[in-house]
């Protein structure tokens, strides 16, 4: 069970390519319109909630000072969600749903905003067990504290984003913040840097139209590519993540897909003699690096797999 949350000024069905892939393998996944944040949103009763001016701050494009006091009102939508999900399962009226939800194995994942929510969503939410955060920035809190649960950002890379003219402050906020949370991860994490993506590669934007690449709305990268990676380390995250499936693409993700940056942290489970055979944890950071960030992506081609274990 998959919960997704959309972008600032975006609606529920503007990833449907992204939410495809993970029902067609079995997943149910409920899509929010978030009032305020969306586009609009059109109740039962008539009302419509339109978009939040404040939500966009001319002087600060990517990091609007408003949208550290709303994102925790947003984050409640998440367990709003798995409580009627809930309801549901129990009692579906149409009998569609009705004892067919598994809520033990839920997950979410969102872009852009939908990201910096899903981010807090899982900070306070312990029934969300795998969170997948998609070129966000992470809000203070969850930089302050944390996550517990699995998770995997996906993101376009440091160069990717001056091509796409983000201001320098957000590009160092953006790339800085999802690193801090990934490197405070007490289990499985994955970072994944796709080279030649904009923003709106993250979302279906690529597919409305070859026009929206001549005009440089999207980025080089070609665009069934960058959405074939997207999908593909998707599916892989939460299969493993809520189902403890392999995932070689996670162990081996060059081989696939040899242009995308990769850092994974992972625990492993071993004997140790010193202990009796009992099994200890183990904290394996590994990185792969072939896109631009960091001291390992100078020439983008290079590749360095440092490794650092933490007993």
């Amino acid at each position: 069970m998959l919960i997704f949350a959309h972008g600032r000024g975006g609606y529920r069905q503007h990833n449907t390519a992204l939410v495809q892939e993970p029902v067609s393998h079995g997943y149910v996944v409920a899509a929010m319109d978030q009032p305020g944040a969306a586009s609009g949103v059109a109740f039962p009763d008539g009302r419509v909630a339109l978009f939040d001016p404040r939500m966009f701050d001319p002087s600060a494009p990517g990091h609007p000072p408003f949208l550290d006091s709303v994102n925790p009102f947003l984050a409640r939508d998440a367990s709003f969600t798995l409580d009627r999900l809930a309801a549901l399962d129990t009692n579906d009226a149409r009998g569609t749903l009705t004892g067919r939800l598994d809520l033990g194995r839920a997950g979410m994942f969102g872009v852009s905003l939908g990201g910096a929510v899903t981010a807090e969503a899982c900070r306070r939410e312990p029934r969300l067990r795998a969170c997948l955060m998609m070129d966000s920035l992470m809000p203070a809190d969850v930089v302050a504290s944390g996550l517990r649960q699995p998770a995997m950002w996906l993101s376009s890379d440091s160069a990717s984003m001056r091509l796409e003219h983000w201001p320098e402050r957000d590009i160092d906020e953006t790339q800085g913040t999802m690193r801090a949370v990934f490197g405070t991860l007490p289990g499985d994490g994955y970072l994944v840097r796709l080279p030649g993506a904009f923003h709106p590669n993250f979302s279906d934007m690529p597919l409305f139209s070859p026009l929206v690449r001549r005009l440089g709305l999207v980025g080089p990268i070609d665009p069934r590519r960058g959405l074939q990676i997207v999908d593909a380390f998707s599916l892989v995250f939460f299969e493993r993540g809520l189902e403890g499936r392999p995932a070689r693409l996670l162990e081996r993700p060059a081989d696939r897909f040899p242009e995308v940056g990769f850092d994974r942290r992972q625990t492993v489970r071993r004997s140790d003699g010193q202990t009796g055979g009992r099994s200890r944890g183990r904290q394996v950071h590994v990185q792969d690096r072939r896109a631009s960030d960091g001291p390992c992506g100078r020439p983008p081609t290079a590749t360095c797999l440092p490794v650092r274990l933490t007993v």
